[in-house]
């Protein structure tokens, strides 16, 4: 499972990495005055991007178990994992709730 958590963690230094650079490109490329063979030398430049930088590639995972279904966006934790450390009382403001 730390594989998935450590792969998924350079996908998303990958992304803040090019993610300025790639906002720049594109904002040329919506640019209507420059001549088409600018904006086409800047397309083939956005092309040449890693591929694994684009939003696209990232999935939310459980940051204890790596885990991609469930996840709460609040607590970065998967169902499974949020309901133990609540019934542990772990987390601030969580109780486990019965009726």
């Amino acid at each position: 499972m730390t594989n998935f958590i450590e792969r998924d963690k350079n996908k998303r230094r990958i992304y803040l990495r090019t993610l300025k650079r790639k906002a720049e490109i594109k904002k040329l490329l919506n640019d209507r005055n420059l001549s088409m063979d600018l904006r086409y030398k800047i397309q083939i430049e956005l092309n040449k991007l890693n591929k694994s930088s684009s939003q696209v590639g990232l999935k939310n995972r459980c940051i204890e178990t790596g885990r991609t279904h469930s996840v709460l966006k609040s607590f970065k934790l998967s169902r499974i994992k949020l309901r133990e450390l609540a019934s542990k009382g772990s987390l601030n403001g969580l109780s486990k709730s019965s009726w």
